[in-house]
C-alpha cells in the first residue's frame, strides 16, 4: 500500500517527510488541496495550532473554545490545487482519503469529485457537529454530499481515542465530562458499490480488495470487510481473484482471520439471535480467506 500526504506549509512538509519509513511507500507532496485549481485562498493561523483553517474560528459556538482568542495570529495566502489535478500530475489513483483539514473536507472532496465517483472506496475525515468555523459545511451537509455519491457512514469515533461516538462539548454546568452536545468526531465512510465495480471491471484489482480489508481493520469496521466477502461470493464475475496479490497481503489476511477468531469468543455471538447465521457465514468467509492465504504462501511477493 502506498501513502501520499499533502501540505502547503514548508514546516509541516518537513515534519511529514521526517515520518517517512523505508519500509513504507510514503511520499509527501507540497500542495494545498481545494475545490478549484489555482485559486488564491487565505489560511488562518491561530495560537492553538490544531485550529488553523481556511475558515474563521467561531469561539462562541462551543464551550471548549468559548474563551479562546478567535483572532488569527497570522493570515497567509496560498494557491490551491484540486485533488483531481494533483493525482493526474503524479499519476495517482487513490483508494482512500484521510482528511483532517478543519472544515475544508467538502471543498477538497469536490476538487476530486470524479475520483470519489470512481476509484475512492473509503474515507476517514473529521466532522464538526458544532459550528466551530464560520461558513464551513456541517456534519449533516457533508453526510448528504457523500450519500449522494454512494458512500455510507459506517462508524463515528472520538478523534485520537478511537472510542465509539462523538466527542462531547461539556461545560461548567455538565455533571460529568461527557455531558454536553456532540462537538466533533472522526467519521468513516465506505462505498462498497465502487469497490465491487472496480473488482468486476479489472482483473488485476485484487490488491484493491486487500487494501480494503486493511482499511476496514484499521478503522474498526471489519464487519464491512466480511460483508464485501459475501458480496463477492454472490457475484458473477470473480476473475480478479486470479490476479496477483500485493506485498503484505499475508499479514492483512492473518489479521482478518484473527478478527474472526476474536468474534468466536464473543458471548454476544453465542447467545444473540444472530448466532445461528453467524456460524454459517463465518465458515464461508473463513474458506474465502484461507484460499487467498494459500495463494499468498504459494506465490510470495
Amino acid at each position: 500500500m502506498s501513502y501520499f500526504a499533502f501540505d502547503p506549509s514548508a514546516d509541516a512538509f518537513e515534519a511529514l517527510d521526517d515520518l517517512n519509513d523505508s519500509n513504507i511507500n510514503f511520499k509527501v507532496i507540497p500542495a494545498a488541496l481545494g475545490q478549484s485549481e489555482q485559486e488564491t485562498r487565505q489560511f488562518n493561523i491561530y495560537e492553538k495550532g490544531d485550529l488553523n483553517s481556511l475558515f474563521k474560528l467561531d469561539s462562541g459556538a462551543t464551550e471548549r473554545y468559548r474563551h479562546a482568542n478567535d483572532t488569527p495570529v497570522e493570515v497567509i495566502e496560498f494557491q490551491t490545487s484540486t485533488m483531481q489535478a494533483v493525482c493526474k500530475k503524479y499519476n495517482l489513483s487513490p483508494d482512500y482519503l484521510l482528511l483532517d483539514v478543519q472544515g475544508a473536507e467538502m471543498e477538497i472532496m469536490e476538487g476530486g469529485r470524479s475520483l470519489l465517483k470512481s476509484s475512492i472506496v473509503g474515507i476517514r475525515c473529521e466532522v464538526n457537529v458544532a459550528p466551530l468555523y464560520r461558513a464551513s459545511p456541517s456534519f449533516y451537509e457533508l453526510g448528504q454530499y457523500l450519500d449522494d455519491l454512494g458512500f455510507s457512514l459506517r462508524r463515528l469515533e472520538t478523534p485520537g481515542k478511537g472510542e465509539l461516538g462523538f466527542s462531547m462539548d461539556g461545560g461548567p454546568f455538565s455533571d460529568v465530562e461527557k455531558a454536553g452536545p456532540p462537538i466533533w468526531a472522526d467519521a468513516i465512510f465506505i462505498n462498497r458499490k465502487n469497490l465491487l465495480k472496480k473488482l468486476a471491471a479489472d482483473k488485476t484489482s485484487l490488491p484493491s480488495l486487500i487494501s480494503f480489508f486493511s482499511f476496514c481493520i484499521n478503522n474498526n469496521c471489519a464487519f464491512d470487510a466480511f460483508n464485501v466477502i459475501e458480496d463477492i461470493q454472490k457475484a458473477d464475475n470473480t476473475d480478479f481473484l486470479n490476479g496477483p496479490l500485493p506485498s503484505g497481503a499475508e499479514s492483512v489476511l492473518e489479521a482478518m482471520m484473527s478478527h474472526l477468531e476474536m468474534l468466536d469468543g464473543q458471548q454476544f455471538q453465542k447467545t444473540h439471535q444472530y448466532a445461528a447465521s453467524y456460524s454459517e457465514r463465518r465458515a464461508a468467509c473463513a474458506r474465502f480467506l484461507q484460499g487467498l492465504s494459500e495463494k499468498a504462501s504459494r506465490n510470495p511477493v
